[in-house]
């Protein structure tokens, strides 16, 4: 199942905490909360499913809970992790908390664009500087700057790695349920990131067509 880009992850042993959090992301249009109970489920369900952000109780102290932290660690380039607990610091947060400063967090996380979290990716002879939206042409050092949507469609494409996303998952993470975009919208924003890409003036091909949808050839 591939939930949308506001889905929240909850992964807290203490029930009527994640009931709270759970009942305070209901009220936001659009997001979708996840409770999970433990380590070992939350797992399963981030290698299944995709998440604008997850928050993880320090506290846990299941099995699992170690290889979750390592997981999420090294998700960090790709997903927003927030961290709750007992004593913790940096820009973890504290327990007791109050319930609207860990929302405020939330939202200001999962309103970011999804290339705003990812570390710099080589795609091709390119690598991608996701924070400025630039394209940098390794053996030339030249650079292009990439458009919001045409970030977002690559940002969808790295993720997938060499599997294909199909067109109607693009449609919605990158335009969401803004139902005047149609299909050649988004043939148009492909066209003009491959011609950023090169193919317009190579035979290299980056960003491959497949049977309804797209894929990266890196």
């Amino acid at each position: 199942m591939n939930l949308a880009g506001r889905a929240v992850l909850v992964v807290t042993a203490d029930t009527p905490l994640g009931e709270a959090v759970a009942e305070q992301l209901d009220v936001n249009p659009g997001t979708t909360p996840i409770i999970c109970s433990g380590s070992r489920e939350a797992l399963e369900r981030l290698g299944t499913d995709r998440f604008g952000a997850v928050i993880a109780d320090d506290d846990l102290t299941d099995d699992c809970v170690d290889a979750l932290r390592q997981t999420l660690s090294r998700m960090e380039g790709t997903i927003s992790v927030i961290r709750i607990g007992s004593g913790l610091s940096d820009d973890a947060i504290t327990k007791p908390f109050r319930l609207g400063t860990l929302m405020a967090r939330v939202k200001e996380l999962i309103d970011r664009p999804a290339y705003a979290v990812m570390a710099p990716a080589e795609v091709g002879p390119f690598t991608f500087h996701p924070e400025s939206r630039a394209l940098e042409h390794r053996p030339s050092g030249t650079s292009n700057r990439l458009t919001e949507k045409e970030s977002l469609i690559l940002v969808e494409l790295l993720l997938a790695g060499e599997a294909p996303v199909d067109r109607d998952t693009l449609l919605e993470r990158v335009w969401g349920h803004d139902t005047r975009i149609r299909t050649h919208t988004l043939e148009t924003h492909i066209w003009r990131l491959r011609r950023k890409l090169g193919e317009g003036r190579s035979e290299a091909r980056i960003l491959l067509n497949v049977p309804g949808g797209y894929r990266l050839n890196t």
